[in-house]
């Protein structure tokens, strides 16, 4: 029977390897980054706000920037499928100078967050 020389397999390289560290090291990052991402999870799926919460809430940021950038004061209302966004736009008090911005979000007839943002009119001249 012919002889296996284990030099003949490899033809005297070395094989790269992971050390025993190094393997530990790898474990230990992704134990963690496990453990973050089941306590997120977990306080997400128990949180009293759905996810179209946030989703509003991002809505509300984007039309607050839009509503900069255009220079458009108008109230409106932007409609989906679990809630519906009020954007109100008054002047703040009767002043002119001043424009109130409030956001509404309403769920089935019901009040689910509002935010309140006080802008500037640029066409305001004295």
């Amino acid at each position: 029977m012919a002889e296996l020389n284990s030099n003949s397999a490899t033809h005297g390289r070395k094989l790269a390897s992971f050390s025993l560290f190094e393997s530990v090291v790898a474990i230990a990052i992704i134990s963690v980054l496990i453990g973050i991402a089941t306590i997120v999870y977990s306080n997400l799926v128990e949180s009293e706000k759905p996810i179209a919460f946030y989703q509003a809430k991002e809505e509300i940021e984007l039309c607050y920037h839009q509503l900069q950038t255009d220079k458009a004061f108008f109230s409106k209302m932007i409609e989906h499928e679990t809630y519906t966004i009020e954007q109100k736009v008054e002047y703040h008090n009767g002043n002119k100078k001043i424009y109130r911005v409030e956001y509404l979000v309403t769920t089935q007839n019901k009040k689910w967050y509002s935010e309140k943002h006080l802008l500037a009119n640029p066409d305001y001249v004295q």
